[in-house]
């Protein structure tokens, strides 16, 4: 009872950091001046968020948005590679198969490494081993470009260096 108290908590958690991302990442496109060419990459970067959190239809308009104004092909890829996830998260991380997981996430690394960096991050900091989740989030937070995953991920890397000092 009380791991289903914690894990509605923590997932609880974990929207609201998403939610958070999403509102940085709409004031970031809002300061732009309306013709830089940089809104559609932060308009695709909100793709997975919304998928995260179920918001479904967000992420549609997000992607027909993002073809209507030539970033079509980097919002397919990041809504397939979301929908990947998605998959993989219902079939292994769900069930607690973490080596399949970390198998499906190494190979959505390859759609978007800084989704699949965060995303093992994930896995390895909710097996336990913190040490290895720092790592795949320094991963994260160094990447190039911009992708609302680098906003998480310095906020979980906050949150686990404090918890080793």
């Amino acid at each position: 009872m009380n791991d289903d108290i914690s894990d509605m908590l923590r997932e609880e958690k974990e929207r609201e950091e998403i939610m958070d991302s999403i509102d940085r990442t709409l004031e970031i496109i809002n300061d732009l001046p309306p013709n830089n060419p940089r809104i559609g990459v932060h308009f695709t970067s909100l793709i997975p968020l919304y998928l995260q959190i179920n918001l479904d239809e967000n992420a549609r308009t997000v992607l027909e948005f993002a073809i209507k104004h030539g970033d079509g092909i980097a919002a397919l890829a990041m809504y397939a590679g979301q929908m990947e996830e998605r998959c993989i998260r219902k079939k292994t991380f769900l069930g607690n198969d973490f080596e399949e997981a970390m198998s499906g996430y190494t190979r959505l690394m390859e759609l978007d490494p800084t989704q699949g960096n965060f995303l093992l991050g994930e896995l390895f900091e909710r097996k336990g081993n913190k040490k290895k989740a720092i790592v795949y989030y320094e991963r994260t937070v160094n990447a190039k470009g911009y992708s609302a995953y680098i906003n998480l991920a310095e906020r979980k890397l906050n949150e686990l260096r404090a918890e080793f000092e």
